[in-house]
C-alpha cells in the first residue's frame, strides 16, 4: 500500500513534520484557547474516506470518530469557529479539493483584515458554524 502523503515531491517534507511532533506537542500543549482569533477546520467527508488506507470498516469507524472529536475540540479553541465540509475529499482535501482550502484561507484572511468591533462571547455562547461545501 502505498499513502499519498509519500509521494517522492513530499517524503522529505513529510519525514521532517513527523520528526517534529514531539516539540510541536510540547509548544502546544498548554494552549487552551485563541480567544477570537478566527479558525477554520477544514474536514474531509467522502463516504469512500480512507478505505484504501483502512480496509477494515469496523476500525475505520473508530479512527473517524476519533478524529472527528479532535476537530471538534479544534473548533472550541476559537470563538470566531467554522468546520467547512469537503464532502467529495478524504484526509487530503487539498489535494482533492483545493478550492476548499483556499475559501478557508481567504475567510480567515478576510475575518482578520477587517478591523471591527466583535464583542467576546462567552464559553457557553459559543456557535460555531458547520458549512459543507460543493
Amino acid at each position: 500500500m502505498v499513502n499519498r502523503a509519500f509521494l517522492p515531491e513530499s517524503v522529505d517534507a513529510v519525514l521532517e513534520e513527523q520528526a517534529q511532533i514531539p516539540a510541536l506537542l510540547d509548544e502546544a500543549r498548554p494552549v487552551m484557547s485563541f480567544g477570537d482569533i478566527p479558525l477554520r477546520v477544514v474536514t474531509g467527508t467522502s463516504p469512500t474516506r480512507d478505505q484504501e488506507d483502512e480496509p477494515d470498516a469496523a476500525r475505520r469507524q473508530q479512527i473517524n470518530r476519533a478524529w472527528g472529536a479532535m476537530q471538534q475540540d479544534q473548533l472550541r479553541l476559537s470563538t470566531r469557529s467554522a468546520q467547512l465540509l469537503a464532502p467529495q475529499s478524504g484526509h487530503y482535501v487539498q489535494l482533492e479539493q483545493p478550492d476548499i482550502v483556499t475559501a478557508a484561507i481567504k475567510q480567515v484572511l478576510a475575518q482578520s483584515a477587517v478591523p471591527s468591533y466583535v464583542p467576546k462571547r462567552s464559553a457557553h455562547a459559543r456557535s460555531n458554524q458547520v458549512v459543507t461545501a460543493r
